[in-house]
């Protein structure tokens, strides 16, 4: 039996997503010789806080911004280039990779796409620190309904211990609880929003890890 099962959310938990999306505009409007400031409102306009499919939002950019690339072109420029445009949060591969020698068993555990969330991983350099990946695509549920966390923790080692860590407060929080999991919240700064609490909340992944599995006195927030 494993020290411990820590189920990992990966968008604004490991990186930043709008970010990355801040990054990936950027370049496409460098690609097409476009303002950026302008490109980059745009898209996050468009990207409605990850609300909107990229097939809308690339066909409201060739619109919005007067693209000459096809819809086809754009879509294939973009499967290559936005997982590149992902960066780690600072201290995260420390953590896993501490973690890791504490004889924890890692997953990624994120609703979403399988294929995109491994290529952000490999573009991170992240993909080496999971022992697995488990996105919905696969299992047939999302997060937060118990099943997904169950089908992920079905791929998994037995271990002493469960943690689900993650930035939302319902799909990654009440969703560790429905499986009777202790739960991390990373709160950028944010305050609990109301709800059955989080067994430990910090400002940013490491924070959470040491507080959860490496056993930092809490300092509180």
């Amino acid at each position: 039996m494993v020290a411990g099962s820590l189920l990992c959310d990966l968008d604004d938990t490991v990186w930043s997503r709008e970010a990355a999306i801040a990054r990936w505009a950027t370049r496409l409007a460098d690609f097409n010789c476009l303002p950026a400031d302008r490109t980059v409102s745009l898209t996050l306009q468009l990207d409605a806080a990850g609300s909107a499919s990229w097939g809308d939002i690339l066909r409201g950019l060739r619109s919005g911004l007067g693209l000459s690339m096809s819809e086809d072109a754009l879509f294939d420029w973009h499967m290559v280039s936005y997982p590149e445009a992902f960066l780690p949060y600072p201290g995260v591969a420390d953590a896993l990779m501490e973690a890791h020698s504490r004889g924890w068993t890692i997953a990624a555990a994120s609703n979403g796409s399988n294929a995109r969330q491994r290529a952000k991983l490999k573009a991170t350099g992240l993909d080496h620190l999971f022992d697995l990946v488990v996105c919905s695509d696969m299992v047939e549920a999302a997060k937060p309904d118990a099943r997904f966390f169950k089908a992920v923790l079905s791929r998994m080692p037995p271990s002493r211990e469960v943690w689900v860590v993650g930035d939302s407060p319902v799909d990654d929080i009440q969703g560790g609880h429905r499986i009777g999991a202790h739960t991390g919240w990373i709160s950028a700064g944010r305050r609990w929003p109301g709800g059955s609490r989080p067994t430990v909340s910090a400002p940013d992944f490491p924070g959470v890890l040491a507080l959860a599995i490496f056993h930092a006195p809490k300092t509180g927030e």
